[in-house]
């Protein structure tokens, strides 16, 4: 069963089942939260749901500083609007394991990056 409380200006779940580890993820939206503990759940129920807790060490910060580092290690600098973007993606999906990344989480991300930007830069940054 799943248990959703808010705190601070997130929103902390948390699922426990008989025969299953205890699952939990804090997100930044009530909706986003309850849309993973549905899919956590009924993964449970119908038998799909793998364990990726060991996996879930890969984040997405890390992915964004490796992928950088890579670059400047081949002498491929990345320019500066570029840099930019990669660092806003690094900072808002920080501690998020890549496993556990959803569409939703992308939309969020896209809504809060057009209170910030304009719709054509918006659309430059995360084309269709």
């Amino acid at each position: 069963m799943a248990s959703i409380t808010k705190r601070g200006n997130k929103w902390r779940v948390k699922i426990t089942k008989k025969n299953y580890p205890l699952e939990s993820r804090t997100f930044k939206t009530q909706a986003a939260a309850k849309a993973w503990a549905l899919r956590v759940e009924a993964s449970m129920v119908d038998g799909s749901y793998i364990d990726t807790r060991a996996s879930g060490s890969v984040l997405i910060d890390q992915i964004v500083d490796e992928s950088i580092k890579k670059l400047a290690k081949f002498g491929t600098p990345v320019a500066v609007p570029k840099l930019s973007q990669l660092n806003q993606i690094k900072e808002y999906f920080c501690g998020t394991s890549i496993h556990d990344l959803t569409y939703d989480d992308l939309i969020d991300f896209a809504a809060e990056r057009k209170q910030a930007v304009g719709a054509s830069t918006l659309q430059t940054q995360m084309p269709v």
